[in-house]
């Protein structure tokens, strides 16, 4: 006998078989009860998860010979042959291609023709979003008037393209997206029946691999039982599937989060070395960080955070001593620079971008000090062959064919009230993350004649307007006053560059110098000095 595989070898046969379809199976096993069948359904949803194996198990529950019942005895020669799909009386059409007016006229037709052996005849047009507008018309009147031996049930992937007048005549049920963890139970059950060892972790990522299909993640557990050697490890998974994106963006935010900036940027790399696509890793990051964020929160349950016992266990340790409001700068990094800067530079350059912010932003540091962090090559390869690289001095070099580049000299003022400074930003993490987060991309210029100055580049719009709303102010002022005892007003104003910071014009004029390095030499004040 041939190999049937485990999507078709293991379909639910009987509504309580159906995961995370509750809501559906209730009402048509209630339907089935009371005698209230309705002559026309109408099943959405994402792919796999379970339309077109509900209106098979209907047709079996309408037509077997102890029916009509709600759990269908798979035993009657009717069952049989509607499980195997060559019931004379159940009708299965490929809405895509069947989709013309001739093809419904003949099915128009054949629906006079009473059922030969069951009690209703039962068609399932499956993709019926595809038929044409011509072919929605032709059914219009059969519809709303079918024989009383006749059932219709649609299937669509795409509801909002069915036409008005066929929903209004149809029993509408919305099929959703299954739970990870109603998934891994299934995939358990499966693995118990195929005589197989697999690991719960390994289970979990094909779970969440599957984003809610069922069906695809029986095909994944099909594909990983093909090349596995007796047993399924999260390892195998992860080769076949992707380069240990979870396992990795774990190891990637505790380091962050315990302000290992470096370490976090060569976890980074290792990943990209190994063939893992960093654009997953980016994505995946986001999605952990608020997991981390949810864990503070006290929530541990794994039907909700669609991860492992043990993966919950290491969220937990990486999240405790960590202040939420730092994971939640983390957050904010990775979602504004990737909004930013991903489509521009690459999802290599954004990452090594959020993961130095979010580092400083853990270590309560402003921009201009993250140099004392240590990091080198914070930006590779961004298409020119050119190179960002921070030392220790502070100073920020870049590399470009044609340019020849020197250190920056050190900065020979020193900021008055500095130290004031990184209170106040102290303070406003615990008040607002916004003007928290607004603040530390201004420049403190300074205390004087009872005003406290900062400023910001003019691209930054949006930070000077909230920083111009007088409630922003207020908080500033208060947390100056809390600090002092003294009043204070706040001063806003705009630069055309980093205002003395060891920023040229020139990195703004040249036009050869790749936008991100610009960008970047902004930031941290570095400077490009041409010539031999």
């Amino acid at each position: 006998m041939s190999h049937i595989v485990i999507s078709r070898k293991w379909r639910p046969q009987t509504f309580t078989e159906v995961i995370g379809q509750e809501h559906i199976t209730r009402s048509l096993v209630n339907s089935i009860k009371t005698n209230r069948v309705a002559h026309a359904y109408l099943f959405s949803g994402p792919r796999g998860v379970g339309k077109t194996t509900v209106a098979r198990i209907l047709a079996k529950a309408l037509n077997c010979e102890n029916g009509p019942t709600p759990e269908p005895c798979n035993q009657c020669p009717s069952c049989k042959e509607i499980t195997t799909g060559r019931d004379i009386d159940v009708i299965e059409i490929d809405g895509a291609s069947n989709r013309g007016i001739d093809e419904i006229r003949s099915l128009r037709e054949r629906i006079l023709l009473a059922p030969v052996r069951g009690r209703y005849k039962v068609y399932i047009i499956d993709e019926v979003h595809m038929l044409t507008t011509e072919a929605f018309n032709a059914l219009l009147k059969t519809l709303e008037e079918p024989p009383p031996y006749v059932v219709f049930i649609f299937a669509t992937t795409r509801p909002e393209k069915v036409p008005t007048t066929i929903l209004s005549r149809c029993l509408h049920f919305q099929f959703g997206r299954v739970a990870v963890e109603m998934i891994v139970e299934r995939l358990k059950g499966i693995i118990s029946k195929e005589s197989v060892d697999a690991d719960e972790d390994a289970l979990y990522y094909i779970a969440r691999k599957s984003e809610g299909c069922v069906r695809d993640a029986e095909s994944l557990l099909e594909q990983m039982i093909a090349f596995s050697e007796g047993r399924i490890t999260l390892e195998l998974v992860q080769n076949l599937l992707e380069v240990g994106g979870l396992e990795r963006a774990i190891t990637v935010a505790e380091r962050v989060l315990a302000g290992d900036v470096r370490g976090a940027l060569e976890e980074v790399k290792g990943f990209q070395d190994e063939g893992g696509s960093v654009r997953h890793l980016y994505d995946t990051l986001i999605d952990l960080f608020h997991k981390i964020m949810l864990v503070k929160t006290g929530i541990d349950d794994t039907s909700v955070l669609n991860i492992s016992d043990s993966q919950v266990e290491k969220l937990k340790a990486i999240s405790e001593g960590v202040d939420i409001s730092d994971v939640f700068a983390v957050q904010d990094s990775l979602v504004s620079i990737k909004a930013d800067y991903l489509r521009g530079v690459g999802a290599e350059v954004a990452l090594d971008m959020a993961i130095i912010r979010g580092g400083r932003l853990v270590k309560g540091l402003p921009i201009s000090m993250i140099e004392s962090l240590g990091i080198e090559g914070i930006v590779a390869n961004t298409g020119r062959n050119q190179k960002l690289r921070m030392n220790t001095s502070g100073s920020v070099t870049a590399e470009q064919p044609g340019v020849a580049v020197k250190k920056s000299s050190p900065e020979s003022k020193t900021i008055k009230g500095g130290n004031i400074w990184s209170e106040i930003l102290n303070i406003m993490k615990g008040k607002s993350m916004q003007v928290w987060g607004i603040l530390n991309d201004a420049k403190f210029i300074g205390i004087e004649g009872g005003k406290l100055r900062i400023g910001f580049t003019s691209s930054k719009e949006f930070h000077i307007e909230r920083m111009n709303d007088m409630s922003s102010k207020r908080l500033v002022m208060d947390a100056y006053k809390s600090l002092t005892g003294d009043d204070i007003e706040i001063e806003v104003s705009v630069m055309k560059s980093d205002d003395g910071e060891g920023t040229s014009e020139e990195v703004k004029k040249d036009k050869n110098i790749d936008e991100t390095i610009q960008r970047e030499l902004r930031r941290f004040g570095g400077r490009i000095i041409s010539g031999g």
